[in-house]
């Protein structure tokens, strides 16, 4: 067994540890665990699990459940831990720390380790033995807990109230060199509070909360750079990171019910002078105040200048082998590096989150569409010679003027102020003003900080939605997105503050991320038997299930593996998924069952497989609608009659009050209207029956008799929509000519064009576009467009993606 892979489990299961118990960590000292860490740690990761999977939710996680059933099925300890983890005796409401440090020895020169915290001891022995024995772990000799297993470098075990995991790697270059270091790592861990050995900058990393935190020591990853860079010209730019590996940073992150906190603090900092106030900046009035991302970022002029003119120095001197400097003039500016770095005076802004559209040239010659973004970028002027120096010599070649054509961007001098611009603001630049400036409240937060970033996630998201060139990963991230509206960042007394606002506001920033989480190894590890299942291809399917697919998880549309394939109609492949754990009354997309997905799909012989195998026939989707409902609506006559025989319930009604007879004479199914009515059910509104099932003389009669024509049913249908829905064109012509209100939607915005696109006939979506109605009209809280419940047979369906329908997936989120 590999050291990543046994790492893997080990972590694992301590993740799953943390789920059960919850201990507040103590005030007056550091818990024994931390105090383990040791000193010469140059890069310590600390993680509250009891936190995090509280905030999280993950124990009640539809996503995860899946995830944590086949763990458990890998390692049979898991679920058992989930259910009784105070019998293991560990403690992770003191966070777990992993660390890693280098050694004084060339041969091994990093080690590593994770120690926690232990409430009962004897528990954890226990626990601690029964995991050795499974990993073939063997126990050293002593009277401590300690185990190692021959060529692998990693010792774990319990000293005190602390577990530990220790290792040296993970490039070994000597095993006895190895194990040497391994037991002196090893008797480093005590069973003593040692708080008092920290550095400085340790200690203040500890004491500050958080539930996921990380700190790093510049001079430790700089003793790891320099030992394994290879000796080439690159490895004299080291010095310019200097900066950096002098210095100790930390990292802490706090979820809370509406955001996420994110500080990161250097430790080296000197308390700055707060007396002196941060200066407004006049660029600032010149941004467009509808740019979704402003960044403001001032530093003195000197450090400024001095900082690039040390880097440039070090460049030069290393691409010309020592022959030029910071000093020499260079060929074409006349100005040394030295004269031409006294530009900018150490402000800058940067402006953008809009998208323009672009035709990408392959090397084929194919032309393909792509998204290029708006930029805005603004720099502070302290020479303005220096600048007209840098200029003419970037000019002198044309080379920087091509350059910028192609990526249509424009320079705009303005004195004391320097541009670089996309053409959608060289307008408002050049005349110093905005058409919509920036607000009050934002013009006010970038003035206050010398670092401040502002992004309206929503607009932003919003702006490079109403491009039609998005990939699957663009739209997957832009997904992701849409659970967060704003991301703000500050410098305050020498730490980065940025907040994470959510859009939901009552849902924890953990929660929302370990869902997308889940999410995005569900879908990985689920992507190769869905494109089995869309092949129809039943080896395929079970080599992806022997390779560990989810079967009874869904994707991000809400579609399980067994959704999909009840909805294609393969019934051995539907098969051989319910006889290798699959669950026929899983849960998709509003809480349909792959009942529901067989009957949409008119295949009856997956429908009589799922009942075989224990199918609810009666189950209901979020808005109380049955298979059997779905049957009548997809005009399943046979199928109707099966679930019927299986005391389905002909009389069921939807949280609206649509019962089948409604839902089938949408569908215009008259035999299984007159079936229905057969066994009694209630035609409650005769004429959007009528009208469904293309009726006209009955149509006539019911007008006649006093009805209104634009009655509407439980749903708010009118008769016209139903009419529209069931694709009856010469009753929608009747009913309009009749002076039928096209306007009127039924519940939650659903429309005629949604009824158009669901007949699948492009001349009633026509007949809808001449009065006025959007290809993108939205209903329900889900936002459902006509594209989405467009039929895919019908020529409606290419005819709304010609005027720019799109689902409700690519439009995101109703606001």
């Amino acid at each position: 067994m590999t050291i990543s892979i046994l790492l893997k489990r080990i972590f694992v299961t301590l993740f799953i540890l943390g789920s059960v118990t919850h201990f507040a960590r103590p005030l007056n000292a550091l818990p024994a665990s931390i105090s383990q860490v040791p000193k010469d740690s140059f890069l310590v990761f600390s993680v509250d699990i009891e936190a995090i999977l509280n905030k999280s939710k993950m124990r009640k996680s539809p996503v995860w459940a899946p995830i944590i059933d086949v763990l458990s099925l890998s390692t049979p300890q898991l679920k058992s831990l989930l259910l009784e983890g105070e019998h293991y005796g560990f403690n992770f409401g003191i966070p777990v720390q992993f660390f890693v440090r280098t050694t004084p020895s060339k041969k091994n020169p990093l080690s590593f380790g994770l120690v926690s915290s232990v409430r009962d001891t004897k528990k954890a022995d226990q626990f601690i033995a029964n995991f050795a024995e499974s990993m073939d772990f063997k126990k050293r000799k002593g009277k401590s807990i300690r185990y190692r297993k021959n060529g692998l470098p990693i010792e774990f075990g319990r000293k005190g109230k602390v577990f530990y995991i220790v290792g040296v790697g993970p490039i070994i270059r000597d095993s006895d060199s190895s194990n040497i270091e391994l037991d002196k790592l090893s008797r480093s861990i005590s069973n003593k509070n040692k708080e008092d050995q920290f550095p400085e900058s340790l200690t203040k990393h500890f004491s500050r909360p958080s539930e996921i935190s990380l700190y790093l020591d510049g001079s430790g990853l700089a003793n790891v750079v320099q030992e394994n860079w290879p000796d080439d010209q690159w490895k004299k730019l080291l010095p310019l990171l200097d900066p950096f590996f002098t210095r100790q940073f930390g990292l802490h992150i706090i979820s809370n019910k509406d955001s996420l906190k994110i500080t990161t603090q250097e430790y080296s900092t000197v308390t700055n002078d707060h007396s002196k106030p941060i200066r407004e900046i006049g660029m600032l009035d010149q941004v467009p105040g509808d740019s979704p991302l402003v960044v403001r970022l001032s530093i003195p002029t000197k450090q400024v200048q001095q900082a690039a003119t040390f880097a440039v120095d070090q460049l030069l001197q290393i691409l010309s082998e020592g022959k030029i400097n910071k000093e020499v003039k260079l060929p074409g500016f006349n100005s040394t590096p030295t004269e031409l770095l006294t530009t900018p005076n150490g402000d800058f802004i940067f402006a953008g989150g809009h998208f323009n559209k672009q035709i990408k040239y392959s090397p084929k010659g194919e032309l393909s569409p792509a998204i290029s973004p708006v930029l805005l970028f603004g720099m502070g002027i302290d020479q303005q010679v220096a600048l007209k120096q840098l200029l003419s010599g970037l000019n002198s070649s044309n080379s920087i003027r091509s350059l910028l054509n192609i990526n249509q961007l424009h320079l705009v001098d303005q004195l004391d102020q320097f541009w670089l611009t996309s053409i959608n603001y060289l307008r408002e630049i050049e005349k110093s003003k905005p058409i919509v400036p920036l607000s009050k409240n934002r013009k006010r937060f970038l003035n206050q900080h010398s670092f401040a970033l502002d992004l309206n996630v929503v607009q932003a998201n919003q702006s490079i939605r109403t491009h039609s060139s998005l990939s699957y990963p663009q739209l997957k991230l832009l997904n992701i997105a849409d659970d967060f509206s704003r991301i703000s960042s500050k410098v305050i007394d020498g730490e980065l503050i940025t907040h994470v606002k959510l859009l939901d506001a009552n849902r924890s920033g953990w929660e929302v991320i370990f869902n997308h989480a889940g999410q995005a190894i569900i879908d990985q590890t689920n992507q190769s038997i869905f494109q089995a299942i869309a092949q129809n291809d039943l080896n395929l399917v079970i080599q992806a299930v022997q390779k560990g697919s989810l079967i009874n998880a869904t994707d991000r549309f809400g579609h399980s593996p067994i959704h999909y394939a009840a909805y294609k109609g393969n019934a051995r492949i539907v098969d051989y998924l319910l006889n290798n754990g699959g669950n026929p009354n899983i849960r998709g997309r509003h809480q349909s069952t792959p009942l529901h997905s067989a009957a949409w799909g008119r295949n009856i012989q997956v429908l009589e497989l799922l009942l075989e195998d224990g199918a609810e026939v009666d189950a209901k989707t979020d808005e109380g609608e049955t298979p059997g409902m779905t049957a009548a609506l997809r005009g399943e006559k046979e199928m109707l009659e099966i679930l019927f025989a299986l005391s389905a319930d002909p009389h069921a009604k939807d949280i609206h009050g649509t019962n089948f007879i409604d839902l089938a004479a949408a569908g215009g199914h008259e035999g299984i209207v007159s079936l229905l009515e057969e066994i009694g059910v209630d035609n409650q509104n005769p004429l959007h029956v009528a009208a469904g099932l293309g009726d006209i003389k009955q149509v006539k009669k019911l007008l006649n008799n006093g009805y209104s024509i634009n009655v509407k049913d439980a749903f708010g249908a009118t008769p016209l929509l139903v009419a529209m829905v069931s694709g009856k064109e010469d009753i929608v012509e009747f009913l309009l000519s009749q002076n039928a209100n096209p306007h009127i939607s039924a519940k939650d915005g659903y429309n005629l064009m949604h009824g158009a696109a669901f007949s699948g006939k492009r001349s009633l979506v026509q007949k809808a576009l001449s009065y006025n109605l959007d290809v993108n009209s939205r209903y329900g809280p889900d936002g459902i467009t006509p594209v989405d419940v467009a039929e895919e047979t019908g020529d409606a369906l290419p005819f709304l993606r010609s005027l720019g329908g799109k689902t409700a997936w690519e439009l995101g989120r109703v606001r």
